[in-house]
């Protein structure tokens, strides 16, 4: 009992720590870009934002959840509609030029959709989206958006034309990160594989070696193993073992953590944390010995009956018939001799 309460303590302290560890990479993500100064018109992307990286402007990996955010956008000289929507498009920056009069003509341009109603302020914001997978590093490596509203003074604006700094996006890869585990369902005391791709970067002067891994619940501080791996150019994999103590369920996550993205329940991760399953190891149910046959005892066999007869040494048996025979030619020599003796003459 001591030695249980010795484990579970230092397991909570373990776990604890590792939780706290798990979040605290993640932390660095924010939510929202913060406009350097101005209460002007704007267009800029929300994130995912790593502070200390682009001088705190908007910096992702390709295929990262952002949104686009409009603020002031009913002030001179655009004058939208207060309770319109706005329709957005992002564009590669290279590709725009100040032959551009609508938000369709940028070259790789792609249509994102509509931004909510502008409040009082000219203020609006789009759904979450991913950037798209097309916007790598390569292609890049920096994006804007473009937004409109039919009907109004100027009814298009790009982005890097209203503010070049705060209206881009910049990307650091060419594939957004990854994380897998298999296989996907496991005995307790058995082992997993956790592998990353796209965990390194492309753009120069970034770096990043050391990947946070766990397998349990992400964020929760539950956790049945925890490591710290490097990667190899922009791939890991690493293989955790499972406790013999541990309680078969099911959605168990593989978490991955680095100082600049995060693939676990944060918001906006990279992506979902893959899922195994813990099941009871099975037990082979004993085969009973079969029995030793018991040899069967003969049977006795059965006379059969002659034909022509029913059954043997009866009243009617074939040695019956030959004393009768016997007995009847004696009493015919008798008669035979009988009847031969010559008459004596009647007195």
């Amino acid at each position: 009992m001591l030695k249980a309460k010795r484990f579970w303590g230092r397991a909570g302290v373990v776990l604890g720590a590792l939780g706290l560890a798990l979040l605290g990479l993640a932390g660095g993500t924010a939510h929202a870009a913060v406009p350097q100064g101005g209460a002007g018109p704007l267009i800029m992307f929300s994130g995912p934002i790593y502070p200390g990286l682009d001088n705190g402007f908007a910096f992702s990996p390709v295929g990262a959840p952002t949104t686009v955010t409009l603020r002031g956008m009913n002030q001179a000289p655009y004058n939208w509609h207060v309770g319109g929507t706005a329709d957005v498009w992002v564009y590669p920056l290279h590709s725009h030029t100040a032959a551009d009069h609508t938000c369709a003509a940028a070259p790789g341009v792609v249509h994102i959709g509509a931004t909510g109603a502008l409040d009082g302020t000219g203020r609006a914001e789009t759904p979450t989206f991913n950037l798209p997978l097309a916007f790598t590093q390569a292609a890049g490596p920096e994006y804007g958006a473009c937004v409109s509203q039919a009907g109004t003074t100027t009814p298009y604006a790009f982005s890097t034309d209203v503010d070049l700094d705060n209206g881009r996006i910049s990307v650091y890869n060419n594939a957004p990160p990854t994380l897998s585990v298999s296989p996907a369902t496991v005995h307790p005391g058995g082992t997993v594989t956790v592998t990353g791709d796209h965990w390194g970067y492309i753009r120069p002067a970034i770096s990043e070696t050391n990947i946070q891994l766990a397998i349990g619940h992400c964020n929760s501080g539950f956790s049945l193993g925890s490591a710290t791996e490097s990667t190899d150019g922009e791939h890991f994999s690493f293989v955790f073992t499972i406790p013999a103590s541990a309680t078969p369920q099911t959605g168990v996550q593989a978490c991955g953590a680095s100082g600049y993205q995060h693939i676990d329940n944060n918001p906006n991760s990279n992506g979902a944390p893959p899922t195994f399953d813990i099941v009871a190891a099975s037990v082979a149910t004993p085969v009973p010995p079969s029995a030793t046959p018991t040899p069967s005892s003969a049977a006795t066999p059965v006379p059969t009956p002659t034909p022509g007869h029913k059954g043997g040494g009866g009243p009617c048996g074939s040695g019956m018939v030959m004393m009768l025979s016997f007995c009847g030619g004696i009493f015919w020599l008798a008669r035979r001799r009988g009847s031969a003796a010559p008459r004596q003459p009647e007195r």
